[in-house]
């Protein structure tokens, strides 16, 4: 079992806070969660992310999430692009799983009768 902390849960920090704090906290792992990871990523290079995981001794887990992929009708290439960008950032620090949130139903009346 890895014992991980969820980006998720520290909304208002950034992602080298949340490495910094897993590994100050025990964690052996960290779920990304993808805003901070783009965040991040607008001001340092991959090679600064790998540095940032191997530098605290936290293993990058899963990337979390591309949302909203259902019922989204022609526009699935919005999708598939952030899937690409997503899996390159992912193989080139070693963190190969990425959560994919399928999205709200569409709107739908239910009766019982």
């Amino acid at each position: 079992m890895i014992l991980a902390f969820h980006g998720a849960t520290t909304k208002t920090s950034t992602l080298e806070t949340d490495v910094r704090v897993s590994a100050q906290a025990g964690y052996q792992a960290l779920e990304i969660w993808a805003d901070k990871l783009e965040g991040y990523l607008a001001t340092h290079s991959l090679s600064d992310l790998k540095d940032l995981f191997e530098n605290q001794h936290v293993m990058p887990l899963v990337i979390n999430s591309i949302e909203f992929v259902a019922f989204r009708d022609n526009d699935f290439s919005t999708v598939e692009a952030q899937l690409h960008k997503l899996g390159k950032i992912a193989q080139a620090i070693g963190c190969l799983p990425i959560v994919i949130v399928a999205s709200p139903l569409p709107d739908y009346k239910v009766t019982w009768e």
